[in-house]
């Protein structure tokens, strides 16, 4: 008796939770773009907190409500406030929020589908669908990791080789983000060792602290020169 009972309240808890959930989307005021911004954080954070309360099924038709809303705001702020610093800030910030999201429930998918044998497909699925949806803004690292979970799990299709050349884009990108900034700490720091060196080699030394001090910091930029140069040069 106390098994169907505890099973009947966390059915309620459960309904009543995704309830709230969708009313923190409908309540939403999409007329203005602050009022929009600070409702779909809201709803976006609340649904990071307690979509372990509901079930999967439920947190993906949430998620896809939530970034049905972002797109319309987003498509938004693109025609009416494209040079608006602020609401470009708004909708860059939401994107994060709404990958963070998508990567909580992915994890959730994975967890699932080792505890439930046999819903690992449907899990899987699941998690290519978010995934999917939501690979440009997750965090490249986390991505990687579910991507490898998935295909260790042999459960590739069309939309994995998606996720995959997405990975694989932002990967190169990255990447030559911090080629190009070893590159610069590499020239900066070696050119200002050799200014600091100038007065050493052609002799003009003062011997007081302020001067020692110079003499060490020629040597030292150039050690990090050499050492970003070299980490550039293996990057290429």
């Amino acid at each position: 008796m106390s098994q169907s009972y505890d099973y009947t309240g966390f059915r309620k808890h459960q309904r009543e939770v995704s309830q709230q959930l969708r009313r923190n989307l409908e309540r939403i005021d999409t007329t203005d773009p602050r009022k929009t911004y600070e409702g779909l954080t809201y709803a976006t954070e609340s649904f990071v907190a307690q979509q372990r309360d509901i079930s999967i099924d439920e947190s993906q038709a949430i998620l896809e409500k939530i970034k049905k809303l972002y797109n319309t705001f987003s498509r938004r702020n693109r025609k009416s406030f494209t040079e608006n610093p602020v609401e470009h800030k708004y909708e860059t910030s939401l994107k994060k929020q709404i990958a963070y999201a998508a990567e909580r429930l992915v994890e959730r998918c994975i967890e699932d589908s080792e505890k439930n044998p046999g819903k690992t497909r449907k899990d899987m699925a699941y998690a290519i669908e978010i995934m999917n949806e939501n690979t440009d803004a997750m965090n490249l690292a986390n991505a990687k990791k579910y991507l490898a979970v998935i295909n260790q799990k042999k459960n590739r299709d069309q939309k994995t080789d998606k996720i995959e050349e997405e990975i694989k884009k932002r990967n190169a990108l990255e990447g030559g983000l911090e080629r190009r900034l070893f590159g610069y700490i590499s020239i900066i720091s070696m050119a200002a060792g050799l200014i600091f060196l100038s007065p050493n080699i052609t002799g003009n030394i003062i011997g007081n602290p302020s001067s020692i001090s110079l003499n060490m910091l020629g040597p030292s930029l150039l050690v990090i020169g050499l050492i970003t140069g070299y980490f550039w040069l293996k990057k290429h």
